[in-house]
């Protein structure tokens, strides 16, 4: 959500939002500026791209990353997750059932625990 408040609080600035390619909001705020940080050198020069970058421009990426955020309120993010959960199926091999409502509590528990020691039950 960082990345969601600096959009937010850019609106005189118009900063441009710089974003690890590894980053699930770079897929959401598409106008923001891609880097690969394993990448030193072509890091380097986004940034220096950015400090550079044409009034118009920054305005334009600020403008189309501000509808997303305003859009995407934590209501709307809520919803969604929830209807997504909902919905969800599980794989066979992931306890053994196929929605989310037939898994039980004491199976949810048996994994957590097992998750926990790093050795499946049974073994």
């Amino acid at each position: 959500m960082v990345s969601y408040e600096y959009v937010a609080c850019q609106n005189k600035r118009k900063g441009v939002l710089v974003l690890s390619q590894y980053t699930g909001a770079a897929k959401m705020l598409q106008s923001c500026v891609v880097v690969n940080p394993w990448d030193t050198t072509r890091f380097a020069e986004t940034i220096r791209k950015v400090l550079v970058m044409p009034e118009d421009e920054r305005s334009r990426r600020h403008d189309e990353a501000a509808k997303v955020v305003d859009e995407w309120t934590s209501v709307k993010w809520g919803k969604s997750f929830l209807k997504t959960l909902a919905t969800m199926e599980i794989p066979e091999d992931m306890l053994g059932r196929k929605t989310f409502d037939d898994i039980s509590s004491n199976a949810v528990e048996q994994k957590e625990l097992e998750a926990q020691s790093g050795v499946p039950d049974g073994h």
